[in-house]
């Protein structure tokens, strides 16, 4: 991945996705634990994978979009997009 798609792949929140596991960041923002209610922040690419993902994409259609978007290889694309539904899945906000 070139210096310049890795720009483009964190754009808007670069700061949260340097200290995630994987280029797409999911930060817990605030949990309330008399209701249960959390609000997390999602990044702009991390966004893209969430609203696929609850359209019933599958990862490697969802990594396809993100490679071509984003400049990046599949492959990377790929990992990537699986850590991230991993994360989501993690945190409660997929199945």
């Amino acid at each position: 991945m070139t210096d310049e798609s890795r720009r483009r792949f964190l754009t808007g929140a670069a700061a949260l996705a340097a200290a995630a596991t994987t280029p797409l960041a999911v930060s817990r923002l605030s949990s309330t634990a008399s209701n249960r209610r959390m609000a997390f922040e999602l990044n702009e690419t991390g966004a893209i994978v969430y609203q696929r993902y609850r359209e019933g994409r599958g990862v490697s259609s969802i990594a396809v979009e993100i490679a071509d978007r984003y400049e990046v290889s599949l492959d990377d694309a790929a990992r990537d997009v699986r850590g991230y539904v991993e994360q989501l899945r993690r945190v409660g906000l997929v199945t």
